[in-house]
C-alpha cells in the first residue's frame, strides 16, 4: 500500500501590519467635486487566499477589494472615516488598520465681510 500525500495547505500568514498611508489624518479637501486617494500598505503583501477590503463611514467600498489603491470621490461635505480590513478565506477577520479621518469642505458662497483697520464705521446718522 502507498501512502498517498495529503495536498499542502496554504501557508498561514500572520499579518504585521495593515495602515492607511494616505489621506493624512486630519486632511481637508475642498471642493464638491474633491477626489480623495486612499492609499493602503500591509505587512507582508496581500497573499492570494486572503481578501482586502476598504470601508468608509463604516459601510464596504464596493468594487475596493485587494486593491491597495483607491480613489473616492462624490463625497458628501463633512468629516469621513476609512478603515481596510484583510479577511481570511472563511471571512474571518485577521487584522484591521487604524481608521483615518479626512474632511470635505465646500468653498463658501458668502461674500467675505470688510474687517480690519481701515475699515470705516458706518456714518452716523444726523438729527434733523
Amino acid at each position: 500500500i502507498v501512502p498517498v500525500a495529503k495536498p499542502a495547505a496554504a501557508p498561514v500568514v500572520q499579518y504585521q501590519s495593515l495602515e492607511i498611508w494616505a489621506p493624512e489624518n486630519g486632511e481637508s479637501f475642498f471642493g464638491a467635486d474633491a477626489t480623495v486617494s486612499v492609499r493602503l500598505r500591509s505587512e507582508p503583501s496581500l497573499v492570494s487566499s486572503d481578501r482586502l477590503l476598504l470601508f468608509l463611514d463604516g459601510k464596504l467600498v464596493e468594487g475596493a477589494e485587494d486593491a491597495y489603491e483607491h480613489t473616492l470621490s462624490n463625497l458628501e461635505r463633512g468629516a469621513h472615516s476609512v478603515t481596510a480590513t484583510i479577511l481570511d478565506n472563511q471571512g474571518n477577520e485577521k487584522i484591521r488598520s487604524e481608521p483615518r479621518v479626512f474632511h470635505i469642505k465646500q468653498p463658501t458662497t458668502i461674500a467675505p465681510r470688510a474687517v480690519g483697520p481701515k475699515v470705516k464705521p458706518p456714518p452716523k446718522p444726523t438729527p434733523r
